[in-house]
């Protein structure tokens, strides 16, 4: 597959690659980890909004590309509840991205999604990955949606009914989706990083402060 082009892959060998992000793994780990970005490319490279990745830390993916409509690729960020506060905070930048555009039409605004999947990052600590990586750029419809009708759905009413849901469904245009296997990034130190973090966290959770002994050192 060559890095960041989809035009050379058929529909179901493209629908294949984005299966690699969906769902769940056997552990009931989500088989992707996503981030996003919300800027105006005008803005300096410097600039806090081209600085800042949000982390999406509590949801799984689903994406479609459907031959017979082959015009759009849907994907399916879904929380664990309609109240999840990165839901509110991703929906929340979702809708500040409409109204820039709405309200500064000449600048070019860019919302960008990037997936990584997890089952491209080895166990081994010394190993550089190839890792697949999906990037999807500025979507043309969002929406909030539930799992299943029965769910329970944000308690706010609009005409009547009850509104919102557990799931941000996003449509794309294919000429903004690209894939990626790329081993261009230091896995090794991103394991690192990571088992860091954890160890850190860990001795957090288990520290136990000692006792006052009136001694003054």
């Amino acid at each position: 597959m060559d890095n960041n082009n989809t035009e050379t892959l058929t529909q179901a060998t493209f629908q294949g690659y984005l299966n690699r992000f969906c769902g769940t793994d056997k552990f009931g780990e989500a088989k992707a980890v996503g981030s996003y970005q919300f800027f105006a490319a005008e803005e300096d490279d410097d600039s806090k909004n081209k600085q800042t990745l949000y982390k999406i830390s509590k949801a799984t993916y689903t994406l479609h590309h459907n031959r017979a409509n082959p015009n759009f690729i849907q994907m399916d960020i879904k929380f664990n509840a309609y109240d999840d506060t990165e839901l509110k905070l991703l929906w929340s930048r979702l809708k500040k991205m409409e109204d820039s555009v709405r309200r500064e039409p000449d600048k070019m605004w860019i919302f960008n999604f990037t997936l990584v999947e997890m089952e491209s990052i080895s166990e081994n600590e010394d190993s550089n990955d190839t890792l697949l990586i999906a990037h999807l750029v500025n979507p043309v419809m969002s929406y909030l949606t539930r799992e299943t009708p029965t769910d329970l759905s944000e308690e706010k009413l609009y005409q009547g009914e009850l509104v919102g849901g557990n799931v941000v469904r996003l449509l794309f245009t294919p000429e903004y989706v690209s894939l990626e296997e790329s081993n261009n990034y230091d896995t090794p130190e991103l394991k690192a990083e990571s088992y860091r973090d954890e160890y850190a966290k860990e001795y957090v959770d288990n520290y136990v402060p000692p006792v006052d002994d009136g001694k003054i050192w």
